[in-house]
């Protein structure tokens, strides 16, 4: 158990520095719009806009909250976390994420695992979420 939890603390610190790294190149590229005009240009939040409600139309379940392996009707965390991750980053269709995250919190044990058989990248992509 002691190896697992200096493995989750490493995963939340490397985690934290690749954010830290990452935040502020993002904000400079999804930040306000596009210095183009025209009717055939969109500023970075009408396209993250467009995106966002193509991704939520695509969620699956009786509360729209996750997303199915293609051509299924099985639960797809993964994508699901992706999908949540990418809303999150867009800042974007809020409440579809908070259902979103509603769910995986619903099934982490399903797709984490428990102890002591945890799945390392399920489990490290649900702390990233």
């Amino acid at each position: 158990m002691h190896h697992i939890t200096r493995r989750v603390i490493a995963v939340a610190i490397g985690t934290g520095a690749m954010l830290a790294a990452v935040a502020p190149a993002a904000s400079a590229t999804t930040g306000g719009p596009n210095p183009k005009s025209g009717s055939q240009w969109y500023s970075a939040y009408d396209r993250n806009a467009q995106a966002a409600a193509w991704l939520v139309t695509q969620l699956t379940g009786p509360d729209k909250d996750h997303f199915n392996f293609p051509g299924t009707t099985f639960a797809d965390d993964g994508n699901t976390a992706d999908g949540l991750l990418a809303l999150d980053a867009a800042g974007v269709a809020h409440s579809a994420a908070e259902r979103m995250l509603a769910w995986l919190q619903a099934d982490a044990g399903n797709y984490a695992g428990t102890t002591p058989n945890f799945y390392p990248g399920s489990l490290a992509k649900l702390l990233f979420v």
